[in-house]
């Protein structure tokens, strides 16, 4: 069953499109802003949670098992085609004390530019800037800057060329 209540958390764009088994989910003072044209494919997650704001511009496709997950903030820009499987997350369990269930989260923003396309099953880390028309080879694990236009893959991802603008 696809899930998507609008609401004064949630707040979802015209011709939008949510598959069987996804959902948009927003709780503990989290945002979601979806722009027009979106489509979120099958079993796919998007969740803001403790105050943490996910925004989605116009014309944006995420795949069959996506999860975007935000503490602080992910912007994923028009025009981005994001494949099957990505996980997308702005937090990672702190090391600072144990056990690690207790000792809380690190953050820092995601930002995705216009007409970036993220390969299958790659994983986009907290703190990661993807700059516009950059393309992200499948299982690539992005921490850190991306330059525009460039062709990034690997674990860690890193630029293998320049693409044409």
């Amino acid at each position: 069953m696809a899930r998507a209540r609008e609401n004064e958390n949630i707040r979802i764009g015209e011709a939008v499109t949510i598959a069987s088994g996804a959902s948009l989910e927003a709780t503990d003072g989290g945002v979601i802003v979806v722009g027009r044209n979106f489509s979120l494919g099958a079993n796919a997650r998007v969740i803001a949670r403790r105050g943490g704001r996910i925004v989605i511009g116009d014309d944006v496709f995420l795949g069959e098992g996506v999860f975007v997950v935000a503490l602080e903030s992910v912007v994923i820009e028009s025009d981005a085609l994001i494949a099957e499987y990505v996980v997308i997350r702005d937090q990672d369990h702190s090391l600072s004390s144990r056990p690690i269930r207790a000792a809380g989260f690190e953050t820092a923003p995601i930002h995705i530019g216009k007409d970036v396309w993220i390969g299958a099953k790659a994983s986009v880390l907290r703190g990661a800037k993807i700059g516009d028309g950059a393309v992200i080879g499948a299982h690539a694990i992005v921490k850190g800057k991306i330059s525009a236009n460039a062709l990034a893959v690997g674990a860690p991802a890193r630029c293998v060329r320049d693409l044409p603008r």
